[in-house]
């Protein structure tokens, strides 16, 4: 053990986790320590059921309060057990009416009345379709039966031969799903064989008394195949029902017939007469006006059909018109300061009427589109000068690239050849 020092003693009252607690061991030069959390993690358990020291457990101290050393033999229900055994029945005694076993009724409403036995060795699961016990048996032994009287629904004789059915017992509702008709009479009958009679209105034998054996008279050709089809229907030189040679489609050219056809045809005229032999059967000259010829026939003029259009719209006779009209004069325009032309200038006289030099514009077509063609006449009233200038694109085609008038008074014309190309031709000057 190391010669360490150990301060003095004091009595301590209470003992903290962090308290330390010295080890002697002689293998080794250190005096080991451990304090009181780890000693309490090596012995987790501080006390059991309240009780620290030398612990001796009750029943109580885990729960069992009411627990003892009863045999199994000797040990009492349950009250409530008690009380459910007490309302069952020991055994299945005779006469005794039983309506439900398993919580499953056995006859719907009705009673069976249990005797000592039902058929021995038998096993039952379901009376009047009513399962017993589930998928469990029944097993009746012994040499009884089933006792005459009546067993609700169903009533058997003092034989227990014969069977019958009380009344109001079977319904339609239960006949109809509960019977097959090969359970009927011979068993012959199928079930779809029974369902042809459904529908039935009055006596099956009466209605097929009532119809025809056979057929007889037109309709006996038309019986066992069909027509050819798409045919008018005719009848035959015995009276029966044929087709003709007449289509359906050549038959329904009659639809919208007014009257007897023959005698429609009979008024029409046999062949073309007077004005209309000229074009009953060729072709007339294409596209010209007609007229009546020398001999009061149709035929074709020298006038096209272009011409003859020309008239569309005439409101009064055309040279009456005309002879209304005078020659065109000319119109003038006079300016007095430089000028730029405008669509009203076609085929009118500009006269530039300035004291100084001035400048008379041809503009471009995308600004003012005269028709190509048209012709405007320039003159120089006054003193100043005019100089002819081509607007944007304007080309103007002149004698040595002239475009001044020459003098006072002087004069020329433009003329439009293409879209923005004029002449300019007249007494002018560079």
């Amino acid at each position: 053990m190391a010669d360490k020092k150990i301060s003095a003693l004091d009595a301590i009252v209470s003992v903290d986790d962090a308290d330390v607690l010295p080890i002697v061991d002689t293998s080794v030069a250190t005096t080991k320590k451990v304090n009181v959390s780890q000693i309490k993690a090596l012995a987790p358990v501080q006390s059991v059921a309240g009780k620290t020291g030398t612990v001796t457990l009750a029943k109580g101290d885990v729960g069992l309060s009411n627990v003892d050393n009863t045999a199994d033999a000797d040990k009492p229900v349950s009250s409530a057990t008690q009380t459910a055994l007490d309302a069952k029945q020991a055994t299945l005694v005779s006469g005794t009416n039983i309506k439900t076993v398993n919580s499953t009724s056995l006859v719907g409403s009705g009673d069976v009345t249990v005797q000592e036995t039902l058929v021995s060795g038998t096993n039952i699961k379901t009376i009047n379709d009513e399962s017993i016990l589930g998928s469990g048996n029944i097993t009746i032994s012994g040499g009884g039966g089933i006792s005459d009287g009546d067993k609700g629904d169903i009533t058997v004789s003092a034989s227990g031969a014969t069977w019958t059915i009380d009344s109001g017992v079977v319904t339609d509702a239960k006949l109809s799903t509960g019977i097959d008709a090969a359970k009927i009479a011979d068993g012959s009958v199928s079930n779809a064989e029974f369902q042809y009679i459904g529908g039935l209105t009055s006596d099956a034998q009466t209605q097929i008394n009532g119809k025809e054996d056979t057929i007889t008279g037109a309709a006996t050709t038309i019986t066992s195949s069909d027509l050819t089809a798409s045919r008018a229907v005719t009848s035959s030189a015995t009276g029966k029902i044929e087709v003709s040679s007449v289509t359906s489609t050549e038959l329904g050219y009659v639809s919208g017939v007014t009257s007897a056809i023959q005698t429609q045809i009979d008024g029409k005229q046999a062949t073309i007469t007077g004005a209309a032999t000229t074009i009953d059967d060729t072709d007339l000259t294409a596209s010209r006006a007609l007229v009546s010829d020398g001999s009061g026939k149709v035929a074709v003029s020298d006038v096209t059909s272009t011409e003859l259009g020309y008239l569309d719209g005439v409101t009064s006779a055309v040279q009456t018109q005309v002879d209304a009209k005078t020659a065109k004069l000319i119109t003038t325009n006079r300016q007095t300061a430089s000028y730029t032309l405008v669509l009203g200038d076609a085929d009118k006289l500009v006269e530039m009427n300035v004291a100084t030099a001035n400048n008379l514009t041809v503009p471009p077509n995308s600004s003012v589109a005269f028709a190509t063609g048209t012709q405007i006449l320039l003159a120089q009233y006054g003193a100043g000068q005019t100089t002819i200038v081509a607007g944007s694109g304007v080309t103007i085609r002149s004698n040595g690239a002239k475009l001044k008038l020459n003098v006072q008074y002087s004069g020329a014309t433009l003329i439009k050849i293409d879209t923005d190309e004029w002449y300019l031709f007249g007494d002018i000057v560079s």
